[in-house]
């Protein structure tokens, strides 16, 4: 495959994963809505978050196709380091702040139906794992998809452990647990 190629393909995967997690986004947040479920609610807020992260990463890969210039002679290959950067950033503030509303809903729990978050996360764990592997390609060669990649591969993680959750909520009746996540 030619680098031309190469970069179009990797463009057009990035692209597939932002529809992706649009839908995972909708999902969450509307069933997270209906069922009362922080863990399906934060999980929105992360994937929403991830959009951005993507977007960010899409438009990173973008820049370095960009020839040099008399003002940057190295053309934009930097790009995307800064991007792995300002991602994994986004991370780490998006932990803290679903942290905090989790803690919240610790203090204050509200009745969540196990078996429909269950359900709903199985969507998110399937459909980030489905986005970390389109992206995996580009991750050998790339540190701007490498860290989309393993952004979307947490998050298909986060999404097992909601299902874990929903599941012992649906066995033990104890809504405690969907904020744990």
């Amino acid at each position: 495959m030619t680098a031309l190629a190469s970069y179009s393909h990797l463009r057009s995967r990035l692209q597939l994963a932002l529809a992706i997690n649009a839908v995972i986004i909708a999902a969450e947040f509307i069933g997270g809505w209906i069922l009362n479920s922080i863990g399906l609610m934060s999980d929105a807020g992360h994937n929403l978050v991830d959009q951005g992260s993507l977007f960010l990463a899409l438009y990173a890969h973008l820049l370095t196709a960009r020839p040099a210039s008399e003002s940057r002679t190295f053309g934009y290959h930097r790009a995307g380091i800064i991007a792995a950067f300002l991602n994994s950033f986004i991370l780490l503030l998006t932990a803290c702040g679903i942290a905090l509303v989790g803690l919240k809903r610790l203090l204050q729990p509200v009745p969540v139906d196990g078996g429909w978050v269950m359900v709903i996360a199985a969507v998110s764990f399937v459909s980030n794992l489905a986005i970390a592997l389109l992206l995996q390609h580009g991750a050998k060669d790339d540190l701007n998809i490498r860290s989309a990649f393993w952004h979307m591969l947490g998050d298909a993680w986060v999404s097992l452990g909601v299902i874990v959750s929903g599941g012992a909520i649906l066995l033990t009746g104890l809504t405690v647990l969907d904020p744990l996540v």
